[in-house]
């Protein structure tokens, strides 16, 4: 939004406006509480966090428990589009995605062993339910042909 006549817009770090990023904390930590449960970050999720919603790309090397699913489920929620979520551990993207659905976020996957529209079925009802989603899919799965999308 410009600045009223006579006075300076006031821009974050990155250049944007202070109240865009003011906002987007607000976002973050209502997520954070309402749809993870959470009061706090651990060590190092905000900082991973802020990076993935800057649009930085982020390596993160943490230890089991850590909370590295947190690192990518909590951005894509609370901005638009779908996130796509590539694992080769069928049992940790089924426990994910049916916790995901329990707190009422959009998600799916999608497996080798998935029925060959269940991929388009998926991103479709990701894709029209506006708000974030995120959609797992196996390695094999977006290798295999005719294609994934």
């Amino acid at each position: 939004e410009p600045a009223p006549p006579g006075r300076a817009a006031t821009h974050d770090r990155q250049g944007g406006p202070a109240g865009a990023k003011a906002e987007r904390d607000e976002r973050v930590g209502v997520a954070l509480r309402e749809v993870f449960g959470l009061a706090q970050f651990r060590p190092m999720q905000r900082e991973i966090v802020d990076a993935t919603l800057d649009g930085q790309d982020a390596f993160v090397l943490l230890p089991t428990g850590a909370g590295k699913s947190l690192c990518y489920q909590l951005p894509a929620v609370v901005r638009e589009g779908v996130t796509l979520v590539v694992s080769p551990l069928l049992s940790l993207m089924h426990d994910q995605v049916e916790h995901l659905k329990r707190v009422g976020v959009c998600a799916d996957m999608v497996s080798a062993a998935s029925p060959p529209t269940h991929a388009l079925q998926a991103l479709d009802n990701a894709c029209s339910r506006g708000g974030g989603a995120l959609l797992y899919v196996t390695p094999e799965r977006l290798g295999r042909r005719p294609g994934f999308v």
